[in-house]
């Protein structure tokens, strides 16, 4: 098997410390200069990339998706926290205590993320839900 030029090359050997390919190791050290030329580190957040102009737009909608989908686990968290208090406050179950949850804040004409966080935040039951749960 003919061993390739670059392989045995003296620059090559010099600059990125690779033995020419020749003995008992044989094809396994072959991508050995490769490999070495290959794995330098670079600074990648030094780089400033501009996307092409076909793709700002899409990139800006990600963003914007990202975002969305920040806002609506933050939201999901804070309704589990709630559900998690009305569950030990009467004794419900998983399902009833996001029902009426859900209940309250069509009543009170408010956002089910807001009447969670006023759930969280005090040892009180707010009116909304309290009204809703007595039947008024």
């Amino acid at each position: 098997m003919a061993v390739p030029a670059w392989e045995t090359c003296r620059s090559c050997q010099e600059h990125h410390g690779a033995e020419p390919v020749l003995g008992s190791r044989g094809p396994s050290r072959r991508f050995e200069v490769f490999d070495r030329f290959v794995s330098k580190e670079v600074n990648v957040s030094a780089v400033r990339v501009t996307p092409p102009a076909h793709r700002r737009s899409e990139i800006d909608e990600l963003h914007a998706r990202v975002a969305q989908l920040q806002a609506a686990l933050e939201s999901r968290v804070a309704i589990e926290q709630a559900k998690g208090v009305l569950m030990e406050r009467f004794t419900l179950t998983p399902d009833a205590a996001f029902v009426l949850l859900r209940r309250a804040a069509r009543n009170s004409s408010e956002s089910l993320h807001k009447l969670a966080a006023l759930v969280t935040a005090s040892s009180i039951t707010p009116a909304s839900i309290e009204k809703v749960r007595c039947g008024a």
